[in-house]
Formats: structure tokens, C-alpha cells, sequence
């Protein structure tokens, strides 16, 4: 595995763990520990006194002092528990974090399909009308040239892709597709600017389709006290 950058030290723990260690033999289990914690695996015997950086007259003399923290395997090695376990748990939270990256990208990835094959031809039902052998061409080759530049991935990470996908519907309602990367970069700037007025993007884009706006726009949503439209109501920010 990849070299995690960074060590859990408790410094608590390990200062009352070592009181009785001289200053070289701080030294010597630092080195030590750094090496298993980036290695990820127990030190083999023969390598603890090169890890340690000491001679082997040296290592011998600070040997018993550290051999207390750790537990020889099968194979000769020197294994720390308090290492392993750490290792574990930062490893499983890397984990987690990587497939919650994953379901994000999905949803981004199924909103752009859905603008894909509904947003760029400007209408919610792409059997809408029957164009001739030449309009079918022109379709091709605008939908082509579309595809290929349209980039969602500049929107915030945050906003979810079954927002995303909603507001692009409620978009094709108004006969206002959003399929330019003009229309996005617009889109991704109030969002950036709503964010400052207390707005995440999910909420401000929420909030912008229910009042029936066709674009999101910040200065409309720095208001707290907006009335709603639906219900007549004082209107705050929803906070996650």
C-alpha cells in the first residue's frame, strides 16, 4: 500500500509509556515506529538496528529497553500493537472515504447522462417531434459537438446528482435547457456566491425550483426573510 502522510502520535500515552527511556532510546523507537507505521508491516530483526539508525554495539545496548513495546512473530519480526491497530483504523476510514468519493462521482456521472440524452436537444421527450434524414444529422452533430464540451464537473462536489438532475428537468419545463458551459459556469458562481450567504448549493438549487425560478441566482437568496411564494411565509436559509 501507499505510504500513509501522516502518524498518529498521542502524546499523552506515549510520555507516560516512555518516561524511563534515555534520549537515545526516544530517538531509536521513533525511528522505529515511523518505519513501521509507513511500511505498514512488523520489522524484520535484521533491519532494527539500520531502522534505528544505531551501530550494532550501539542497537544492543538500547535493544532491551525497547524490546518491551513490541512482540517478536513467527517470522522474526518485531510487531506493535498499539501500530497495527492505528494502521487499521486509518486505513478502513481511507476505505470509507474512497467509496463515498465513488457514490458521489456516480451520482455526478448519472446526471450528466441524464442531461446528456434529455437536456441537449432543449425538450423532455427526445421523440417529441419526427425530423427528417437531415434534421437527424444536424441533431447528431450538435449533440456531438455538445457532449464534448460540456464539463458539470466544475459545479460544487456538494450538489448532489439527484438535485442536479432535478433542476436540469425543472429547466426543460421552463424551455430553458441548461446546455451550454457558459449556463454552467454561470450556474457553479451563484452557487459559490449563495454558499456565502449561508446556502448550500443542494438548498439554494432546492429552493430556486421550488419558487419556480428558472436560474439560481445568489441575490435573490441573501435575504433570509424572502417571502415564499407557496405559503407566504418568512423563509431562512435550510442548514445542514
Amino acid at each position: 500500500m501507499a505510504a500513509l502522510p501522516y502518524i498518529q502520535l498521542y502524546v499523552a500515552d506515549y510520555l507516560a509509556d516512555t518516561m524511563h527511556l534515555t534520549t537515545e532510546e526516544h530517538g531509536a523507537y521513533l525511528l522505529l515506529i515511523m518505519n513501521y507505521w509507513q511500511t505498514a508491516k512488523p520489522i524484520p530483526k535484521k533491519r532494527l538496528a539500520s531502522v534505528a539508525r544505531l551501530s550494532n554495539d550501539r542497537w544492543k545496548s538500547v535493544e532491551v529497553s525497547l524490546n518491551e513495546y513490541f512482540t517478536e512473530d513467527e517470522q522474526g519480526c518485531w510487531y506493535h500493537s498499539r501500530i497495527a491497530q492505528d494502521l487499521l483504523n486509518v486505513m478502513q476510514k481511507c476505505t470509507q472515504a474512497s467509496e463515498a468519493g465513488k457514490a458521489s462521482a456516480k451520482k455526478r456521472a448519472l446526471a450528466k447522462a441524464i442531461e446528456n440524452k434529455e437536456i441537449l436537444n432543449g425538450r423532455s421527450n427526445p421523440v417529441e417531434r419526427k425530423p427528417n434524414h437531415k434534421d437527424k444529422d444536424k441533431d447528431k452533430d450538435k449533440d456531438k459537438k455538445n457532449k464534448q464540451e460540456l464539463d458539470f464537473s466544475v459545479l460544487p462536489q456538494d450538489l448532489s446528482g439527484d438535485i442536479l438532475s432535478d433542476y436540469l428537468k425543472h429547466r426543460i419545463g421552463k424551455k430553458a435547457p441548461l446546455n451550454t458551459q457558459t449556463a454552467i459556469t454561470r450556474l457553479k458562481n451563484e452557487l459559490e456566491k449563495a454558499r456565502a450567504f449561508g446556502w448550500t448549493p443542494d438548498n439554494a438549487v432546492s429552493e430556486s425550483i421550488e419558487r419556480g425560478w428558472t436560474a439560481v441566482k445568489a441575490e435573490w437568496l441573501k435575504d433570509k426573510n424572502i417571502v415564499s411564494i407557496d405559503d407566504n411565509k418568512p423563509r431562512v436559509p435550510m442548514m445542514n
